[in-house]
């Protein structure tokens, strides 16, 4: 317990242009590895689809969203857990508190967009 855990983050991925219907223009909130940053993982996207433009903004123009470039918008999200659980009293350790703020439950995603996000689909990309 001593030994401090990974730090997981989060990260919105959201596919605009010619990608297969299954992800264009969808929205898929995915799991970095162990320790992983926002660079590391948009390396690793990068690597996965060499040909599409990387985007960093929050906001993307409609020319973009229904373009015949491949493009891929990528922010970091936070989860926001359900703080009327148990775990999150006073008396429960930091420790585990913190490890049950950005790993269980459903998520509520907060960052630097503004769009709705009833389809959001928590995945892990290593699993792709």
């Amino acid at each position: 317990m001593l030994e401090p855990r990974p730090v997981t983050q989060y990260f919105l991925v959201v596919y605009f242009g010619p990608f297969p219907l299954a992800v264009r223009n969808r929205r898929f909130v995915y799991r970095g590895a162990d320790w992983e940053k926002l660079p590391g993982f948009v390396d690793r996207l990068q690597s996965t689809h060499p040909a599409a433009r990387l985007l960093t903004t929050d906001s993307v123009s409609e020319d973009l969203r229904s373009g015949s470039e491949l493009c891929i918008q990528v922010l970091p999200v936070v989860p926001e857990p359900d703080r009327s659980k148990p775990v999150f009293q006073a008396e429960v350790p930091r420790e585990i508190r913190s490890y049950y703020e950005t790993r269980c439950g459903p998520m509520n995603c907060r960052g630097r967009f503004s769009s709705s996000f009833a389809d959001l689909l928590l995945s892990d990309l290593r699993e792709q």
